[in-house]
């Protein structure tokens, strides 16, 4: 059976980040959003989620990859 691989990226404020390959799997980056924020700035891309300046990915499942990306 042949793969096929999707490409995707989520914009960000830091423009668009790639997918990450991870198993079967395209990983999202989760996106740093406040839990209160004016309408208007949903609108406008929001900045990537960093732990200790490692971006962190979203699972299936609504867990967590800290990558080693910067």
């Amino acid at each position: 059976m042949k793969k096929i691989y999707l490409v995707g990226s989520t914009l960000t404020s830091e423009g668009h980040i790639p997918y990450l390959p991870f198993g079967n799997w395209l990983l999202p980056v989760k996106l740093d959003m406040p839990k209160r924020q004016p309408v208007a700035d949903i609108k406008r891309p929001q900045p990537p989620l960093r732990r200790n300046g490692h971006l962190v990915f979203v699972l299936p499942g609504g867990g967590e990859y800290v990558s080693h990306l910067k």
